[in-house]
């Protein structure tokens, strides 16, 4: 396990806001609103590039055990959570699927989409407000 936090900010706080998925999607809810259909899009595009750009970059040069790694490190900071991240040989690669939400999810990787079910829209738990 690398010593080197993976996530691409440093926070100096000891713990994640607790309102973090409040507050996300009430600033969703609000630049659609603010800036219509095509800010959201240039919203996103620039969180691809400023955030999840060098996230990806890390994932596909580090592989699983790169992705294992951020992971731990941004639970770490989440409060109250209890996070176990396996590795295993068989499960390696970068497709993935999400099931539950609201503190309590499961992410599962594989070598390719052969490998799992198509995402079941309803596995993912609303934020609960």
């Amino acid at each position: 396990m690398s010593t080197e936090n993976a996530l691409p900010y440093h926070d100096t706080k000891p713990q994640g806001a607790p309102d973090f998925y409040y507050e996300t999607n009430a600033r969703f809810r609000f630049l659609l609103r603010k800036f219509g259909h095509e800010g959201w899009v240039r919203y996103l595009g620039d969180l691809g590039k400023g955030y999840y750009a060098p996230v990806n970059k890390q994932w596909q040069s580090g592989g699983l055990a790169a992705v294992a790694q951020y992971w731990r490190d941004f639970f770490a900071a989440e409060p109250g959570s209890k996070v176990d991240v396996e590795e295993k040989d068989d499960e390696a690669g970068m497709e993935m699927r999400l099931c539950g939400g609201n503190g309590s999810c499961r992410h599962t990787y594989a070598k390719s989409k052969a490998n799992l079910p198509p995402q079941d829209m309803s596995k993912i738990q609303e934020a609960q407000l």
